[in-house]
């Protein structure tokens, strides 16, 4: 691959999301990561959701999503991963 075409690829942050998880803990850094760092920076990073399947989590606060990940499909590769809070993480998915 070019070096030059590499810098320019946006990394991925991985956000791992289980069943009720804590909606609010990852919006502001999604958004921050999406849109640039600073503002009017180059955006370099691209979040994604990575749960225990492909089928939709739900937040403590009744939003539904649909993960880009499985924790089977999920890439080796990525800038971060984040693991947001919720009230399953003593459960034998977060295992």
């Amino acid at each position: 691959m070019n070096t030059l075409n590499y810098r320019k690829m946006k990394q991925e942050v991985l956000f791992i999301l289980l069943n009720e998880y804590a909606d609010w803990e990852g919006a502001y850094i999604a958004s921050s990561l999406n849109a640039g760092v600073m503002p009017g920076s180059e955006v370099k990073y691209t979040p994604k959701v990575v749960a225990p399947t492909l089928d939709a989590v739900s937040s403590i606060g009744g939003f539904h999503t649909l993960p880009n990940y499985s924790f089977q499909t999920m890439p080796a590769d990525y800038a971060a991963l984040i693991l947001i809070g919720g009230m399953q993480w003593n459960s034998p998915e977060a295992e």
